[in-house]
């Protein structure tokens, strides 16, 4: 049986392997580069749309370079923020170690929500999920200020409490004018197995809309980021029903269906991607 550790042991292995990149560049060089090439790593592992697979494949590429080309570290701190989150799932990893490392922006208002704060709105936001999955098919939460995405991971918290299998029943929504704590958010919900777009844009100015909460499209001045699970059979039939007009299409599904992603970081792609493995059980 694998052996969990505490929260404390995954922050000093996340530090750790973080000051061991690039000593010649600024902390926030060095994380903004290592959350671009972690997200863009998630998406290109999926992307259909060539021409933002080829933007995200370019992104990819600078920000390796900028932090020297060093592909095993940085499958190295993405194996430890897998752990992280799977050993505790409902918390903040990457939000916390964004604060950790001084790199929130006071500026810009950038305050990190605490973790009873965003568990204490997740319980007043979502009383009765069942209800509203009987009536729709399916649930949607939105976060329009996501930041790293405390609160969404919060949402899936109560939703397991509920005994709700999330991956199945509910699309989770984030918009952030910020485009690295957009990417951090991102990476935690694709890793947690959740259906889901996050929307890099100015929430007020240039809100994500779409033909449904299950369609986006996406406008200029607008980069919207989709995990792996958005992609599986059973959202992807949800949304062919819906644009046909038909509603979800999917009242009910079967019980027992549960996905995850694995990661083998032995592997090495030539452009440095990871790979996913989808197992249904």
């Amino acid at each position: 049986m694998r052996q969990w550790h505490g929260s404390d042991y995954y922050e000093k292995e996340f530090l750790k392997g973080f000051n061991a990149i690039n000593p010649s560049l600024s902390g926030w060089q060095i994380w903004e580069y290592t959350i671009s090439c972690m997200a863009c790593s998630i998406s290109n592992s999926i992307e259909l749309d060539p021409n933002r697979r080829a933007r995200r494949e370019a992104e990819y590429e600078r920000s390796l370079k900028a932090v020297g080309g060093n592909v095993d570290a940085l499958a190295r701190l993405m194996a430890i923020i897998v752990d992280a989150l799977e050993a505790k799932p409902e918390e903040d990893f990457l939000g916390k170690m964004y604060m950790n490392l001084n790199m929130g922006n006071h500026w810009t208002g950038q305050f990190f929500t605490p973790q009873s704060v965003a568990d204490c709105m997740a319980l007043m936001s979502i009383p009765d999920a069942k209800a509203e999955i009987g009536r729709k098919g399916y649930m949607s939460v939105c976060d329009p200020s996501c930041g790293a995405g405390i609160n969404l991971l919060a949402a899936a918290k109560v939703f397991r409490q509920q005994g709700i299998n999330y991956q199945q029943d509910v699309i989770f929504i984030g918009q952030d004018i910020d485009r690295v704590v957009a990417q951090m958010c991102y990476i935690q919900l694709a890793l947690s197995g959740a259906a889901a777009y996050i929307c890099v844009a100015d929430t007020l100015i240039n809100p994500c809309t779409g033909k449904t909460d299950l369609i986006p499209i996406e406008k200029p001045g607008q980069d919207i980021w989709y995990t792996p699970m958005y992609w599986t059979e059973i959202w992807q039939t949800r949304i062919f029903f819906q644009h046909m007009g038909l509603g979800s299409g999917l009242k009910k599904l079967p019980e027992k269906e549960h996905y995850f992603f694995t990661f083998d970081f032995r592997k090495e792609n030539q452009d440095g991607n990871i790979s996913y493995g989808k197992t249904a059980g």
